[in-house]
């Protein structure tokens, strides 16, 4: 996860998530993409809300991950996370290391 999420970020992840959903063929898994922002902050990012809605994407159904408490569903050992573009977790889910999977770099620094 970045600190601020661009638009780069914000498709990859919902593309990834529509990706990992069409090849994982299971009936026990919920692939969920969170976008790493706060929803109040997508209104000053013009250019996302540009590739939102040219793409016909319901900005209403994506989840921002200060709408969404991981650690309830680390309880129950059912949570694993894919890190886009990251090395680590942001300090405040730090205790959720545990559930990361992969990390997936998709830019050269």
């Amino acid at each position: 996860m970045q600190l601020s999420a661009d638009v780069g970020c914000v498709a990859s992840t919902i593309m990834y998530a529509f990706h990992l959903n069409q090849t994982m063929n299971s009936d026990q898994l919920c692939t969920v993409p969170i976008i790493n922002m706060n929803r109040e902050d997508l209104n000053a990012h013009a250019e996302l809300k540009w590739l939102l809605n040219s793409c016909r994407i319901d900005q209403t159904l994506l989840i921002f991950v200060d709408e969404i408490d991981l650690s309830y569903y680390d309880l129950f050992g059912s949570l694993k996370l894919v890190l886009l573009n990251g090395h680590k977790l942001p300090t405040k889910l730090e205790a959720l290391k545990d559930a990361v999977v992969e990390i997936f770099h998709f830019r050269k620094n």
